[in-house]
């Protein structure tokens, strides 16, 4: 595979260093962003890629059809944790956590999701890598895209499915300010 820079990497080298790790892979690159699974702020691939590399994550799990749904939301959840550099039973503990551990209010963005987000956020994951799976085959997966953090009425395109509930509670949204200025106003004009 040819680099941006003109270099070359061996492929097989690097399969051979990952050893059974290359079967992360896959899983790793959909839960943290792709076509179809929104990315995650300021947590890329290189820093997942280098979890991958010194923990047994799990993620290839993702895209497994027979794969318990409550196993696979906790391996996905420990490596969010792990990528945010936090432990925690829940997500929505691991963003009051970070949010309470900085001097200054933190970026919305640079939190990881809500539980209620980030369990349509691993569905679209665990799909996106069945598909990927089941590319050399014949036969595609047989589910339906509802059950799997999409949300498709009629014959229109699916949109991602959000949670039922606000961001975060009503008094930590209170606390929240936008960081834009007068000269570049945010969209709802503060």
């Amino acid at each position: 595979m040819k680099k941006s820079d003109g270099k070359y990497i061996d492929i097989n080298a690097s399969a051979e260093n990952l050893s059974d790790k290359c079967k992360d892979l896959l899983g790793m690159h959909a839960v943290t962003g792709c076509d179809t699974v929104s990315y995650l702020f300021r947590r890329g691939k290189c820093a997942a890629l280098s979890l991958l590399k010194q923990h047994d994550l799990g993620l290839h799990f993702l895209g497994d059809q027979s794969v318990n749904m409550a196993d696979l939301i906790t391996v996905c959840r420990k490596f969010f944790c792990l990528l945010y550099g936090a432990s925690a039973s829940s997500m929505n503990t691991l963003r009051y956590n970070i949010f309470t551990s900085h001097k200054s209010t933190p970026r919305i963005q640079a939190l990881p999701p809500t539980d209620e987000a980030f369990v349509p956020h691993v569905l679209r994951a665990h799909l996106q890598v069945m598909i990927w799976k089941a590319g050399d085959t014949s036969v595609s997966p047989r589910v339906n895209i509802n059950d799997y953090g999409w949300a498709k009425a009629g014959s229109g395109a699916p949109n991602p499915a959000y949670g039922p509930t606000e961001v975060g509670p009503k008094e930590l949204l209170q606390v929240i300010a936008c960081t834009c200025s007068m000269s570049s106003p945010c969209m709802k004009g503060n």
